[in-house]
């Protein structure tokens, strides 16, 4: 039976990824090679190949997996899974992916200009984006991913004066929302944003005021405010799309929090 143009570019990716991840076992394996006091002329006797082969593999960084994971990156993580080598079982784990790949410690992202985020290297954007976009895994996949993560940090964006196209000015939706414009806009001193969630703070005499939005999540979370130098606060939060959820926080130190994340409710 002749394989569609669909079939035939998936089993290639499939292939690429595993040369990819045996190239890097094999490096892995060379080094543990030395370590166990092999010479680079033993090693090369046994694999067949010349010492300077040798020499060059035992050059090449190449870390261990992460404790606890498949890959020393969500990337080889990625690779794993579509080269069909993330589980040791026989059946590859979807599952297995989408757990590593949502405890990832990812790094935290960060604006380059006020409107885009930066794609630096451990980021999610710039490990798992590229994943899902060559075909290391798909799109309901990634989206698999985003719910589990619940997220993680939220970009602070500050702002000193009224820029609406910023969105620094909201109306507090959710407690009319047949009839918004009932609702007198507020005015926020800063807000964090990320897949998911939107969190508006103001600073008002003796307290924080905060408002939590989104627009794909339904139920109880759990926010954390934290003060550079300073305490961290908790704040727990019912939302769903349309309908936001508000906060206060009494005697919050001086200040505006240096960072705000929004985590899945866990009962105490």
């Amino acid at each position: 039976m002749k394989r569609t143009e669909d079939q035939l570019i998936a089993r290639a990716r499939q292939l690429r990824a595993r040369q990819e991840v045996d190239h890097r076992d094999e490096l892995r394996t060379i080094r543990e090679l030395a370590d166990l006091g092999m010479t680079q002329r033993l090693i090369a006797e046994a694999l067949c190949v010349t010492q300077q082969a040798v020499s060059y593999a035992l050059k090449c960084p190449t870390p261990q997996p992460a404790q606890g994971f498949s890959g020393a990156s969500p990337t080889e993580i990625c690779q794993r899974y579509a080269a069909g080598l993330l589980s040791r079982e026989p059946t590859l784990s979807r599952d297995d992916a989408i757990d590593e790949l949502s405890r990832w410690d990812y790094t935290p992202l960060v604006y380059s200009d006020g409107y885009d985020w930066n794609g630096q290297s451990g980021s999610f954007i710039a490990e798992v984006v590229p994943a899902c976009d060559n075909g290391l895994i798909d799109e309901d996949m990634y989206q698999a991913i985003l719910d589990r993560i619940m997220l993680s940090e939220l970009e602070i964006r500050e702002f000193s004066e009224y820029q609406p196209e910023l969105a620094v000015v909201r109306g507090d939706r959710g407690n009319d929302p047949d009839h918004p414009e009932n609702v007198e806009n507020e005015t926020w001193e800063t807000y964090g944003q990320s897949t998911g969630f939107r969190v508006f703070l103001r600073r008002e005499p003796g307290k924080l005021v905060g408002l939590v939005e989104t627009d794909n999540q339904t139920g109880k979370f759990t926010v954390t405010l934290k003060w550079p130098d300073g305490p961290t606060v908790f704040q727990d939060i019912q939302v769903s799309p349309g309908k936001p959820d508000r906060f206060d926080v009494d005697d919050p130190f001086p200040g505006l929090p240096s960072a705000i994340s929004v985590h899945e409710f866990k009962q105490k």
